[in-house]
């Protein structure tokens, strides 16, 4: 457990045998789609739910069509970097594409700066111009994710295709 917020540094405190109350996972952050595009928009730690999701396809359904658009604040806060370049390098149907919004000098296939939905849609819009169907998982802080929602509706994507999780900060 990496100590980043109040719940992970409770973990860290934590001495072997202790013993914890916690809930089963809840929510609705996952496709029932077995055929649509994945677009996962996501910021910083957020990337975790979204990596079970990329492994999984990536090992059992390797012909899905996966996009990841990554923002984090620095070049070595990205998160299963090494993991994310190996799954890229063995299927032609991922791909990731990172922001950096702390650093103005990042490696030339990173963005800089944030992510914005117009940015996606068009990305999203060239990617897969068969007419497909997409669905998009956005998941950040509250902030992300409303304004990513709010984006995306602008630009005519179906709510019912919006898929969102929250991380709080504290």
């Amino acid at each position: 457990v990496k100590e980043m917020g109040q719940f992970s540094k409770y973990l860290t405190n934590l001495n072997i045998g202790d013993v914890i109350q916690a809930s089963e996972p809840y929510g609705y952050f996952y496709t029932e789609n077995n055929q649509s595009n994945l677009i996962f928009v996501i910021a910083g730690i957020s990337i975790t739910p979204a990596m079970s999701m990329i492994r999984y396809f990536s090992k059992n359904k390797p012909e899905r069509k996966i996009c990841l658009f990554y923002s984090s604040s620095f070049n070595e806060q990205i998160l299963f970097k090494e993991e994310l370049d190996e799954i890229v390098k063995n299927s032609s149907n991922i791909r990731v594409t990172h922001f950096i919004t702390k650093e103005s000098v990042v490696h030339e296939s990173y963005e800089t700066g944030r992510i914005t939905p117009s940015f996606i849609v068009k990305e999203i819009n060239n990617i897969f111009s068969d007419g497909s169907e997409n669905e998009y998982f956005i998941c950040g802080s509250i902030a992300f994710v409303r304004d990513m929602w709010d984006g995306f509706r602008e630009a005519g994507v179906n709510e019912e295709q919006i898929y969102t999780e929250a991380f709080f900060s504290h």
